[in-house]
């Protein structure tokens, strides 16, 4: 066992500046699960109170989403994309928008006209709600 102990020692030195063990992989591998940890599916629902009546709400929103990769250079490379979206949420419905494998996400809404229905903003990680925020002024934003 001590001449085992030994014969490491001395190879060890010798056998990790020559590449036997692939540090670079082990760093990419520990980066890309503690990524893998902090990342989930984001959806951002976009919702309204209008009645069945009612053509629907219109309404115009960005959104930000951060996600991170590994980078042999810089070890972690941090991304962030933005998102500008406009649409009309149906009566009694809602507008979904989903990002994968994100670390965060931020936006705001705005409602694009001067009647009072609810414009309701929620922030879903997978199953739990994140934050939410709504509003009934007109013209109002909602983030």
């Amino acid at each position: 066992m001590k001449k085992l102990l030994l014969l490491v020692a001395i190879l060890a030195p010798v056998m990790l500046p020559v590449g036997c063990v692939d540090v670079e992989g082990m760093i990419k591998n520990a980066i890309e699960g503690m990524a893998e940890d902090l990342t989930a599916t984001y959806t951002i629902k976009v919702s309204t109170t209008v009645g069945l009546n009612s053509t629907g709400l219109n309404s115009t929103g960005e959104y930000d989403v951060v996600s991170a990769e590994f980078d042999p250079e810089t070890w972690v490379d941090f991304n962030s994309d933005s998102y500008e979206v406009e649409g009309q949420i149906p009566p009694a419905g809602y507008i979904e928008y989903t990002a994968d494998e994100a670390i965060s996400v931020v936006g705001v809404f705005q409602k694009q006209g001067e009647d009072e229905e609810l414009l309701m903003v929620e922030l879903w990680r997978g199953t739990e709600l994140v934050d939410s925020s709504e509003t009934t002024a007109p013209w109002g934003l909602s983030s």
